[in-house]
């Protein structure tokens, strides 16, 4: 089995890393081995699998920044009275939420034993009915698994923790989650890649075969990448018109034999084919947005 790390900037669209690795290789790995790419000002957004005291020392040593959700063994840890320090208690922090009404707090904490990482810690509770569903979710799992779900980890469900080394004066609170919501584009990116380009779909075979067709693959997937991110950047730019990832993405692929065809052709002729793209019925790519709400498209070209 096969790991695809893949890493891009929302703004520009660049792909910073498309990579295959051991399934059995760690994400946290993964996030070492990139962090020579951090640039100052840069905002990392990953999955809570890939974060650990390496990778925040490397942005903060570079003077960027990070939003992450943390696992459940990072620790978490207060300074008290007396210079002393205590590991966070999940269920009175929820219990003093829920007595005073309050859905959002927001802490400064430690990550580390050791004291050596400061961050801030900003913690919402879930309403009744979004906790309910994630309950759920998590004793299904545990239960095909054969586990039991720790007292910690029912405490834990009721909360969403985010912690960043933005300051306050430049992302609020309750602004942090919608930036957040950016993390769930690669999972909307890789359903793409699912759907239409049937990546994940394959039958026995040869190694070398199963890599040749797993590489054409994904070079196929960086042909596409490229023709729908300038897309999306000029129906933005020049008509002010939200494109839908997954509505254009189907439709590129369902274009993929002609627009192959001029890639060995004439440049004319697939310029041609490139600007049937740019002429699409809008109904059929436009983004069908939440009323009062920000795109995640907006809420990056808009900064």
């Amino acid at each position: 089995m096969i790991r695809i790390q893949f890493e891009y900037d929302f703004k520009s669209g660049t792909i910073y890393d498309l990579s295959t690795h051991a399934f059995n290789e760690q994400d946290q790995t993964d996030s070492k081995s990139v962090s020579e790419n951090i640039q100052s000002k840069d905002l990392l957004i990953r999955d809570l699998g890939y974060i650990n005291q390496t990778y925040i020392k490397a942005i903060d040593k570079a003077s960027a920044y990070y939003l992450n959700r943390p696992g459940a063994p990072v620790g978490m840890y207060e300074q008290v009275k007396n210079g002393k320090f205590k590991q966070l208690d999940y269920f009175k922090i929820m219990e003093m939420m829920i007595a005073g009404n309050v859905n959002t707090i927001e802490k400064d904490v430690y990550l580390s034993k050791e004291k050596d990482i400061k961050t801030r810690l900003v913690i919402e509770l879930l309403p009744e009915e979004e906790y309910e569903k994630r309950i759920r979710k998590i004793k299904q799992e545990a239960q095909k698994k054969g586990r039991n779900v720790s007292k910690n980890r029912i405490v834990r469900a009721r909360l969403n923790l985010f912690i960043t080394n933005i300051p306050q004066e430049l992302l609020a609170p309750d602004k942090l989650r919608d930036f957040y919501r950016l993390r769930w584009q690669v999972e909307l990116i890789f359903k793409t890649w699912k759907s239409f380009s049937k990546i994940h779909e394959t039958r026995p075979m040869k190694i070398e075969r199963f890599n040749t067709n797993l590489y054409a693959k994904l070079l196929l997937i960086l042909i596409n990448w490229k023709i729908l991110w300038d897309t999306l950047i000029w129906y933005w730019e020049s008509k002010g018109i939200l494109v839908s990832l997954i509505k254009f993405y189907k439709r590129l692929v369902s274009r993929q034999k002609e627009i192959s065809k001029t890639v060995t052709q004439a440049a004319e002729e697939l310029k041609t084919e490139i600007l049937k793209l740019l002429t699409l019925p809008i109904a059929m790519i436009k983004l069908e947005k939440k009323k009062g709400k920000l795109s995640l498209l907006e809420l990056i070209l808009q900064q």
